[in-house]
């Protein structure tokens, strides 16, 4: 009798959740904490790039003056030859044949004149496109984003 009173009362056992409950919140966790990285490498990336002072500025393009063809004339106007690099010719964009800008925007970017310079959902085709070929096999940017690229940064 007295062997009873003197143990303690047995604690009752201890449930555990289910395991689809403690799958899930591992998952809250890890997603969590991927959002918290990724989140840190972009504020790490807009601050290292934002401090270059040698970024590019926007107003550069009115300024952009393309490489171009030097015609060499004699006294009488007659050409008699032309030196340059690049055979450019500067050509405004009022006198484009309307049916030459629709191809050229066909080609390249659909959706030109219906985004704002970023196709998303281009670049997510392009991106499960490339995933599914193991490769590059296409491309996702818009015009803008090729003269962002052509423009302002190297290959």
């Amino acid at each position: 009798m007295l062997e009873r009173e003197a143990s303690a009362p047995e604690a009752p056992p201890r449930r555990r959740r289910p395991l689809l409950l403690r799958l899930l919140g591992w998952l809250v966790v890890l997603g969590l904490v991927g959002a918290l990285l990724g989140a840190g490498v972009v504020i790490g990336l807009f601050a290292y790039y934002g401090r270059k002072a040698d970024l590019p500025r926007l107003g550069n393009l009115h300024d952009y003056r393309p490489p171009l063809v030097t015609r060499i004339f004699d006294r009488n106007g007659v050409l008699i030859g032309e030196i340059s690099a690049e055979r450019r010719t500067v050509v405004p964009y009022q006198r484009l044949p309307k049916l030459l800008v629709k191809a050229v925007v066909a080609a390249e970017d659909a959706e030109f004149w219906s985004h704002r310079g970023l196709n998303y959902l281009g670049m997510l085709r392009a991106f499960v496109a490339n995933l599914r070929a193991g490769r590059f096999a296409q491309g996702g940017s818009s015009i803008t984003q090729q003269v962002v690229k052509t423009f302002f940064l190297s290959s």
